[in-house]
């Protein structure tokens, strides 16, 4: 299998750091989303014995929401003295 069709997957930590051990020597591309719609990508070429460091810089895309339906019900309160019609003292 070429090294085009090879496939790896990493998450980042906390700080945005990623990282992908043991990749056979050859030129990749590193494609990056996050869960917010950004992506970006990098080419980068892997030689024998090396650590590549690489920052991806993410693009922002739009997202489209069709709607957002919003649901409550109303809970049952005590009422307590001092209440006046359903309003409270301060």
């Amino acid at each position: 299998m070429s090294s085009s069709h090879l496939v790896w997957a990493a998450v980042t930590n906390e700080k945005g750091y990623y990282f992908v051990n043991n990749v056979p020597v050859g030129t990749y591309t590193l494609r990056a989303q996050s869960w917010l719609r950004a992506v970006g990508s990098a080419q980068v070429r892997v030689l024998g014995g090396q650590t590549i460091t690489e920052d991806i810089k993410m693009q922002s895309s739009a997202v489209v929401l069709t709607g957002i339906t919003v649901t409550a019900a109303r809970s049952a309160r005590a009422a307590r003295s001092g209440d006046v019609e359903g309003h409270h003292r301060r």
